[in-house]
């Protein structure tokens, strides 16, 4: 209802970038006479549900879709968005952020030896970004290779268990939500992202900003930043 008075005072354009504020957007603009045009950023992968729900979110009541990838292109396509409704623009990063070099030492503060190998995931510990999957192929690595995992999420107490392992104990470390992303990165030998499906992957682009080297699965729209043996290492998600 806010959102719906705020809409009267003469807005020229509504711009959105989640799931929810696009829902809540067409439901404030609906039976009003001058509701301002809508854009609508497409951040994720996932198919368009049906029903006349998605028939109100992907119609005509949106005047363009700003898909972040070509993968989230084709799904809108998927999802009967015609191609004249959509202008492609990558998501960015900024990369004066890494210009500067911090002396936080991160094996310090997690009171690790200097020699300890540490691969990065920053992100939410949520299913589709598969981090379970990169604790899964840690158990394979040598012992002085450490994951380091910067992120919340629902997932999160399955991980501690998982890192609870024979294989895996002390060498997973949970950092939670961190605003520091560039010490982190800063620290790290390795940054690796397992999803499974990703719109994009804007922590690729700020790993490769910090000149960390990436390992990174072909799903979503990673593909369209990391070439194989060129600008990262691509493996098959799972």
């Amino acid at each position: 209802w806010r959102l719906r008075r705020a809409y009267k005072s003469g807005f020229d354009v509504v711009h959105v970038h989640t799931g929810h504020a696009h829902a809540l957007a067409l439901l404030a603009g609906l039976a009003l006479p001058q509701a301002p045009p809508l854009i609508v950023s497409r951040r994720v992968d996932f198919p368009i549900k049906g029903g006349k729900l998605g028939r109100l979110k992907y119609g005509r009541r949106v005047e363009r879709f700003i898909p972040i990838s070509y993968r989230v292109r084709d799904v809108l396509l998927a999802g009967g968005v015609p191609a004249e409704r959509m202008d492609m623009v990558y998501s960015g990063v900024r990369p004066e952020r890494f210009a500067e070099v911090s002396s936080h030492c991160l094996r310090r503060e997690l009171g690790l030896d200097p020699d300890v190998r540490l691969i990065a995931f920053i992100g939410a510990l949520v299913d589709h970004k598969a981090p379970a999957d990169l604790l899964a192929a840690l158990e394979r690595l040598p012992d002085r290779v450490h994951v380091v995992l910067a992120g919340d999420g629902p997932n999160l107490e399955d991980l501690r268990r998982q890192a609870l392992g024979l294989r895996l104990r002390g060498r997973v470390h949970f950092l939670g939500h961190r605003d520091d992303v560039p010490v982190i990165l800063q620290n790290a030998d390795l940054f690796c992202v397992p999803s499974r499906m990703e719109g994009l992957g804007t922590s690729v682009l700020d790993a490769m900003a910090a000149g960390v080297p990436v390992v990174a699965t072909h799903a979503g729209g990673i593909p369209e930043m990391v070439e194989h043996g060129h600008s990262g290492l691509s493996v098959s998600p799972g």
